[in-house]
C-alpha cells in the first residue's frame, strides 16, 4: 500500500467510524433551521448514510460515489412527508458538520466527494426510472407486479411460465421482466406507494417465478466450470445473485448460490469446499463496496488463482471501481456474468 492509499484508508476509516456522530451534527444543524420538516431521527439516518458513502468515495478515490445516494434518499424522505430543503442547504449542513471535526488532510479528501453531490452548474440526473405500461417487456413486468400485489401469485407465475413455453428465453424473462419488476417494486416501497409486507410478498413471488423458469428450462451440457455466487455481509438483497446462479447452472456450470449477507471467511470456505474456478460477488449499495474489497482480499489469500467477478448496482456508479476492489471483471447483468464465466471455457 503506497502512502497516498494509506492516507485514504485512514480518512475513510475515520469517516466510517464517526458516521453517526457526523450525521447527528448535520441533523442538528438542519432541524434548527426554521421551516425544515422531518424528524431529527430521519435526518440523522439520512446524513449517516451520506457519510458512509463519502468514506467509500475517499477509500477508492472515486468522488462520484460521494453523491450516489443523495437524490434517491431525498425522494424517499419527500415521499414520506418531509418538507425538503434545497439540495445546496443539505450539502452545506453536512459540510459544516464534517469541517468542524476533520483534519485539513481529511477535509481535503472528503470535500472532493461532497462537490460531486451538486456538481458545478449541472442538473442532477433523475435517480428513478419507472417501468412503462406500453413498452414491450416492461408491460409484462408491470402486469406480473400488479398481479402479485393483488394476491394473484399463481396467475402471475403461470403467465411467466406460459411466455417461456412459447419460446421466450429464460435469460430474457429474468432480465427484462422479473428483475425489472423487482426494481419497480423496490421503487414503489421507497416512494411509499406500497408497504413492507407487500414488498416482501412480491419478492417471494419473483423468487417463485424464477425457480419455476429454472426448473422448466433446458440445461446446456456440463462445461466443467464450478462457480460460487453470493452477496457480501450486510447486503440482504438476494434476487440478483439467485438469478445469476440459476442462469449459470442452465449454461452448464456447477453453480452454488450462497444467498445474501455472507461473511468473507464463509465465502472463502465455500470456494474451497466446492473447488470453485470462479466466485461471483454481488453488491447492491455503495456502502457494500468496502465489504466486497474485504471479501476479495480474503478470497485471494485462500485461493490465489481464483477468478473473481463482481456485479450489482453498487458497481454501476464508477466504471473503475471493480478493479480497485481487486476483482478480475465486472458484470452488468446476470446474463453478462454467464458470458464472462463461460468465455474462459470456450
Amino acid at each position: 500500500m503506497n502512502a497516498d492509499q494509506a492516507v485514504r484508508e485512514t480518512v475513510a476509516a475515520q469517516l466510517e467510524a464517526g458516521a453517526r456522530g457526523y450525521g447527528a451534527g448535520g441533523a442538528e444543524r438542519l432541524t434548527a433551521i426554521e421551516g425544515v420538516g422531518g424528524a431529527f431521527s430521519a435526518w440523522h439516518e439520512f446524513y449517516t448514510q451520506r457519510v458512509l458513502e463519502l468514506s467509500v468515495a475517499v477509500r477508492f478515490d472515486e468522488p462520484l460515489i460521494g453523491g450516489s445516494g443523495f437524490a434517491w434518499s431525498r425522494l424517499g424522505m419527500d415521499a414520506r412527508g418531509a418538507a425538503m430543503p434545497d439540495p445546496a442547504l443539505l450539502v452545506e449542513t453536512l459540510r459544516s458538520s464534517l469541517r468542524e471535526d476533520l483534519s485539513e488532510q481529511a477535509w481535503d479528501l472528503a470535500s472532493l466527494a461532497l462537490k460531486s453531490i451538486t456538481g458545478p452548474g449541472e442538473p442532477a440526473p433523475d435517480p428513478i426510472l419507472r417501468l412503462r405500461p406500453d413498452s414491450g417487456h416492461q408491460t409484462e413486468a408491470l402486469r406480473f407486479l400488479e398481479r402479485t400485489l393483488s394476491g394473484e401469485w399463481r396467475e402471475a407465475i403461470n403467465e411467466i411460465a406460459r411466455l417461456q413455453r412459447e419460446g421466450a428465453p429464460t435469460r430474457v424473462l429474468y432480465e427484462r421482466v422479473l428483475l425489472p419488476a423487482a426494481v419497480e417494486m423496490g421503487t414503489m416501497w421507497h416512494l411509499g406507494e406500497i408497504g413492507v409486507s407487500e414488498e416482501h410478498a412480491a419478492t417471494e413471488a419473483i423468487l417463485g417465478a424464477m425457480s419455476v423458469l429454472w426448473h422448466q428450462a433446458d440445461r446446456s451440457e456440463p462445461n466443467g466450470l464450478r462457480v460460487v455466487v453470493g452477496s457480501v455481509t450486510d447486503d440482504r438483497h438476494s434476487l440478483g445473485v439467485r438469478a445469476t446462479a440459476w442462469l449459470l447452472e442452465l449454461s452448464g456450470c456447477m453453480a452454488a448460490c450462497l444467498g445474501s449477507d455472507l461473511p468473507a471467511p464463509d465465502f472463502a470456505q465455500a470456494a474451497r469446499d466446492y473447488e470453485a474456478d470462479c466466485v461471483v460477488i454481488g453488491a447492491t449499495l455503495v456502502t457494500h463496496v468496502s465489504r466486497t474489497a474485504e471479501t476479495i482480499a480474503v478470497l485471494r489469500r485462500a485461493a490465489p488463482g481464483l477468478r473473481i467477478i463482481v456485479g450489482g448496482p453498487a458497481f454501476g456508479v464508477a466504471p473503475g471501481l471493480a478493479a480497485k476492489v481487486g476483482a478480475d471483471a465486472m458484470a452488468r447483468s446476470p446474463g453478462e456474468t454467464v458470458e464472462l464465466v463461460t468465455a474462459r471455457s470456450a
